[in-house]
């Protein structure tokens, strides 16, 4: 029996990969990430299963300096070693801003998983600057027509009413 890492090579395991690079960093280091991530999956013996990129999206919080990346999710098989690989990869490669790896199952037969050629590229790498859309304009509007600014907080409860605006004095 083969052993990959330890594994048997009828046994590997899935992961799943979401990545975010700069969005100024241009078609050809993405192109570059790209390659060197199927280049560890094929020289670890992996499988490179699907890929989606999810393009230019804006971040929870700013990451180096920028508020926007360009996500792309992966989907692979390999075997222990693997995972650690395609992050220290990404380590040394300046135009990946973040990176998560998860795995999403164990024993897996790699003879047994179909790959559609067309979900294994990564076309669609778009660093192209999209227009911004403000906030305000994809906000609804509330019933009186005017928006959510007109908002106007609660007045402070006075000194001696509790929170339900009921006084503690008794009057007689």
């Amino acid at each position: 029996m083969e052993l990959i890492s330890g594994v048997p090579a009828h046994r590997a395991r899935e992961y799943e990969t979401i990545y975010v690079l700069r969005p100024d960093a241009g078609d050809e280091a993405g192109q570059k990430v790209s390659n060197r991530v199927v280049e560890t999956i094929d020289k670890l013996r992996g499988k490179l299963v699907a890929v989606q990129v999810w393009g230019r999206r804006r971040m929870a919080y700013k990451v180096q300096g920028h508020a926007k990346g360009v996500f792309v999710h992966i989907r692979y098989l390999g075997y222990p070693g693997l995972v650690e690989e395609i992050e220290r990869n990404f380590r040394m490669l300046d135009s990946v801003l973040k990176y998560q790896s998860v795995k999403v199952k164990d024993d897996i037969d790699p003879t047994t998983v179909a790959v559609d050629p067309q979900e294994v590229t990564f076309a669609g790498l778009d660093f192209s600057e999209e227009p911004e859309e403000e906030l305000l304009d994809r906000l609804p509007d509330d019933d009186d027509g005017e928006g959510y600014l007109d908002y106007e907080p609660e007045p402070e409860p006075e000194e001696g009413d509790d929170a339900n605006g009921d006084s503690d004095r008794r009057e007689d």
